[in-house]
């Protein structure tokens, strides 16, 4: 699991000693050295291209055995996934780019070599979030094309999985016209559950929220979206705590596994500010 920069680390001392038996020079470009035969190079294995082909001949014969390291494979993507925030399959996304706030493992090495040589790989078992409503965007791509960058991203990216949030939609009111004021806060919306498995991730400092702010006005104009978000196009992975049915005024609450359901009060006569509901047991 070497970048490319320790792989031709660890190889320079053996090309240091070959290349004068085969009566070459030692600074001779490792293009030269590495490249094609068939465009005049010399076909040398490279460590980093060897270890790269042993780790996709493993990854891809236990996804296609299905076994049992197949399947711990599949959920370690899924975590990786979670934790870039896009709704493209992670191994081919700009390494660079998304890699900033990532921690370094074997899937991500897999990734950083599929970039370099340009490769993409199609997995069909690979989960990949979809939208959820019209309109909608993973944040940390809207995040990206506002301009952020490195060391941003990741104070960003700490503040979204504390928030358990992937999606626009995620942090928006119910009606998709603006974002809810409990996600600018540092402390978790208990009425919006994500029902996905989230990588752990403590408090992040005050920096961090004060960026996060920031970031989310960049969707907004004078307090509402600048593109509202339209009909729900599927079931979202947050559970709403509280519902309310805009045709029967019906209102539910989720708790304890189970939902209570809460009928409005016809009152005659007196004017009210707020509705009055009744418990349906």
């Amino acid at each position: 699991m070497f970048s490319f920069k320790d792989c031709a680390y660890i190889q320079a001392p053996a090309m240091m000693a070959t290349l004068p038996k085969l009566k070459l020079n030692r600074n001779t470009s490792r293009a030269i050295i590495h490249g094609p035969s068939r465009y005049g190079g010399l076909n040398m294995s490279h460590v980093y291209g060897e270890q790269g082909n042993g780790q996709l001949r493993l990854l891809l014969g236990h996804l296609r055995n299905r076994d049992h390291t197949g399947e711990l494979i599949i959920i370690a993507m899924s975590y990786l996934q979670i934790l870039t925030g896009s709704t493209r399959c992670f191994l081919n996304l700009p390494f660079a780019k998304y890699s900033k706030w990532m921690e370094r493992t074997w899937l991500t090495s897999i990734w950083e070599l599929l970039d370099r040589v340009q490769f993409t790989i199609d997995m069909r078992r690979a989960w990949t979030p979809s939208a959820q409503r019209q309109g909608d965007a993973a944040l940390m791509t809207m995040f990206i094309s506002s301009g952020y960058k490195g060391g941003d991203l990741a104070q960003l990216n700490r503040c979204r999985v504390y928030h358990q949030v992937f999606f626009l939609s995620d942090v928006a009111t119910a009606d998709g016209t603006r974002i809810e004021d409990r996600y600018r806060q540092p402390e978790r919306n208990r009425e919006r559950l994500s029902q996905w498995k989230w990588p752990a991730q403590g408090q992040p400092d005050d920096k961090a929220w004060e960026l996060w702010r920031e970031a989310l006005t960049y969707f907004e104009t004078y307090g509402k979206l600048r593109v509202p978000l339209g009909e729900w196009l599927i079931t979202p992975h947050q559970r709403w705590i509280w519902q309310r049915h805009p045709e029967t005024a019906l209102v539910r609450h989720f708790k304890d596994g189970h939902y209570t359901y809460y009928r409005p009060v016809v009152s005659g006569g007196t004017r009210r500010t707020s509705q009055l509901y009744s418990s349906d047991k």
